[in-house]
């Protein structure tokens, strides 16, 4: 029988946990990681994910919304985050909790749209903020 449990080892995040999470990916952002990268990589940092560093080269081509302006990358990752931490039911319930969390906070998905009004850094920052309450 194969097991519906994630592969991932996760212990949900503590209060302050992502601040220090939030700080971390804004860190690994001013040091060449695109907006997904950093987030998963302060995740796997922070709070305590089995996240390969696979997971994390392979969202090289996510960042700046798919290189398209497309889709926000930060999103994505914070997705990929939940995916790590939660299945089935509860990962689709934070998902909908993220993705409706973010469209409250920035109005749209868009990348491009995204980065006409907002620094990518205040996008990190709030997907780190959102995920926070989720995790």
């Amino acid at each position: 029988m194969i097991s519906k449990r994630a592969p991932y080892v996760f212990s949900h995040a503590s209060k302050g946990m992502t601040i220090f999470m939030k700080n971390r990916a804004l860190e690994f952002y001013e040091n060449d990681c695109n907006c997904s990268q950093c987030i998963l990589k302060a995740a796997q940092a922070c709070l305590n994910t089995a996240i390969p560093n696979e997971s994390i080269k392979m969202c090289a081509g996510l960042g700046d919304g798919f290189g398209v302006s497309k889709m926000c990358g930060a999103l994505i990752a914070g997705v990929m985050v939940l995916s790590a931490a939660y299945e089935g039911t509860e990962l689709k319930r934070a998902r909908l909790r993220l993705l409706d969390g973010f469209k409250s906070e920035f109005s749209h998905y868009d990348c491009g749209q995204l980065k006409t009004k907002f620094d990518c850094e205040d996008i990190i920052a709030t997907v780190c903020d959102l995920l926070e309450k989720l995790l």
